[in-house]
Formats: structure tokens, sequence, C-alpha cells
């Protein structure tokens, strides 16, 4: 009898230790893979949100007061709002750096009373709202009658999609809410540039450019580069800085939380690593009779060894397949219904690669020491094993 019949009788025996052994792979296997999956998928879709949102250079006149600490903006509402041309974004246009610009943002910012409330008016063009990246319920404008409203104001307003505000004397759709920002946007009302112009009876005036640039130019410092040249096409009658924006503390949370989640992956590779190997450890002790049943009857050492090591490729071979359409299901689940990202492939070649060798390394160390060992035992002492 050839050493392959034997061992797919030995399979037919003892269908469920192998069953066993196989889901002793694909248990941990799944878990490792599935972790990796969601993790890796969480991290693009942030870092994808946060570079393409940006940081924010804002370019404005140079107030009563305007406190900078560090480069970054500590000014709020106090001193003298000055206004200038909408024409002076062109200047924007002579940066050597405007093809790393994300957006170049004309704004219009002024306080307004609403219902006995005072709210912070964007005015925006309405090509560059859709630029800004906002989440809301409902959608952006799409004339300059309609308008997005914060959060806090369509709270204790009782402001909903679809109702008419009047603003100024002026009377708007309301377009949209925005979700919670836990900034001004809060307490804000977004509409078309013009459109709020006209409620300060002036025209095409503004009083900031907000420039949006990618986190990495922030990352290598780029933006020093640009604020200085701004400096000089704008003059010396006119602010520019960095904000220090949200997205800068939350990207560096976030990786904090990566960090933390990929040290406990880790350590549940570590454990499922160690599973493996005392489930392979245990059947190949546990088969030392019939081990000395084929040594009695001829089988070398090597044979033995053979045939241990054919069980583990096998095991780990379909154990994997098994663990990457698990994972898969797993992963599209989670990600879909409670992480609400979109399901993807995020693994590499090199990635599965390790992966697997991880898996036949423990695994066939794991079964191959003990059957060496069980191969070399005398075949007597071998078979008075239980």
């Amino acid at each position: 009898m050839s050493l392959i019949e034997i061992i797919f009788r030995m399979w037919t025996k003892q269908k469920t230790r192998l069953l066993f052994l196989i889901f002793a792979v694909v248990i941990p296997a799944s878990i490792i893979i599935t972790l990796y999956w969601i993790i890796n998928i969480v991290k693009d879709d942030i870092e994808t949100y946060i570079e393409n949102t940006g940081v924010d250079i804002v370019v404005k006149p140079q107030e009563d007061i305007t406190l900078n600490y560090n480069g970054y903006s500590l000014a709020g509402d106090n001193g003298k709002i000055k206004y200038f041309s909408l024409e002076s974004v062109k200047k924007v246009n002579d940066s050597k750096y405007k093809s790393k610009f994300l957006a170049v943002l004309p704004e219009l910012t002024f306080n307004l009373v609403y219902n006995g409330k005072v709210i912070k008016i964007y005015g925006i063009q309405l090509d560059n709202i859709t630029k800004m990246r906002l989440s809301l319920s409902g959608r952006l404008p799409m004339s300059i009658e309609e308008v997005v409203v914060g959060n806090n104001i369509a709270s204790e307003q009782f402001i909903n999609v679809g109702k008419k505000i009047l603003l100024g004397g002026e009377e708007f759709l309301v377009s949209g809410i925005l979700n919670p920002y836990g900034n001004t946007y809060d307490n804000a009302i977004i509409m078309d540039l013009k459109k709020a112009n006209l409620l300060l009876n002036r025209y095409s005036s503004i009083n900031k450019i907000l420039i949006k640039m990618p986190y990495s130019a922030f990352e290598k410092g780029i933006y020093n580069e640009v604020i200085d040249e701004l400096k000089s096409l704008f003059g010396k009658n006119f602010d520019v800085f960095l904000v220090n924006d949200d997205n800068i503390i939350k990207l560096n949370s976030i990786r904090n939380v990566i960090f933390f989640l990929h040290l406990v992956s880790v350590i549940i590779i570590i454990f499922s690593l160690l599973s493996i190997s005392n489930y392979m450890m245990n059947s190949v002790k546990l088969r030392t009779k019939e081990i000395g049943i084929l040594r009695s009857i001829g089988y070398k050492s090597r044979h033995i060894i053979c045939l241990i090591l054919v069980e583990i490729i096998f095991i780990c071979v379909l154990g994997v397949v098994i663990s990457f359409g698990l994972s898969s299901l797993l992963t599209f689940v989670i990600v879909k219904y409670f992480v609400g990202a979109n399901f993807r492939f995020v693994f590499d070649i090199k990635e599965i690669m390790f992966f697997m060798l991880g898996i036949f390394s423990v695994s066939m160390i794991s079964g191959l020491l003990p059957a060496k060992k069980a191969a070399e035992t005398d075949p007597v002492n071998a078979l008075n094993f239980f």
C-alpha cells in the first residue's frame, strides 16, 4: 500500500479529527484576517477623507486685533471687518504651489441676528460649496435662493429641510442641515456669495480666502513655504496663516487608535499561532500508536515525516482558503452594516504570502517535531503508548 493511500484511509477513518484540525486553523486565521481587513479599510477611508479635506490656510486683510501663535490663528471676530475685491483671488493663481491646492474658496463671513440669536453667515460661491465636503442631511444649495443650516440653529429654531426662512428680509429655502461639527459650522448658515453680498448691500466683496491643502503638505512642512509666498503675493496689509484645523487633531487621535488596534492584532496573532501549534502537537502525539504500527511493518522515519508533512500542507491550504472566504463574509457584514464603509480588497500579494508562510511555518514546526520524535521511538514502545 502506498503512502498516499495510507494517508487517505487515515483521513477517511478519522474525519472528526481532520475537521477539528482544519477548524483549529480556520478560526484563529479568520479572526486575524477579518481584524486586519477591517482596520485597513477604516484606516484608508479616514486617511483619504483627511487628505482630501486637507488643512486650511487663510488669507485676510489685517484687522484691528489679530492674534497668532506659532503660525496658528487665534483671531476671532474682534476688530473692524475689512473687505476686499473678489478679483484679488486671481493672485492665488500666481502661486507656484497652486497645483497642490485642493480648493480656493473666497468667503464673505459676517454675523447676523436671526430670531434673536446671533449666527454666522458664510457666503461662498455655489460651485465651491461642493469642494467643502460638507456632511449633511438633505442636499447642497443648487440656487442662490437656497441655504444650508447649521445643526444647532436647526435644532433650536425647529428648522427642517424644505422649510423657508427669512434672513435680512430675504426668503431662503433650506436645502440641507449640517451634521454636528463641534465648531462654528454648528451655528452658521451657508449661502451663495452673491446673496451674502446683497444682505450687506455690497457687490463682489469678500473678507477671507480659504485655501485647502492636502494633509500630506502639512506633514511635509510645505505649508510654511506656501504661507511665505502668499504673504509676498498679497502684501503687508494681509495676514496669511494656517488654521489649527480639527482634522489635524482628529488624524493624530485616529492614528493612536489604529496603533492600539494593530497592537491588539499582534497579540491575537501570537495567541492564534500558539493555538494552532498546540492543536498540531496534540494531534501528532495522539497518533503515536499509528506511527508505531507503520514503523513495525517497515516504514522508515522519513516516510512517517512525509506522511505528517502532506497532512499539514493539506490542512493549512484548506484552512487558509476557508479562512479567506469566511473573513470576506464577516468583513463585508461588519463594514457594510456596522462601520458604514465600502467593502473592498485591501491585501497585496506580499501580505498574503507572509500570512500563509506564518501559518505553514508554525503548523509544520508544531507537527514535525513530535512526529520526528514519535518516528524515532521504538515501535514496541509506540504500540504501548495508550
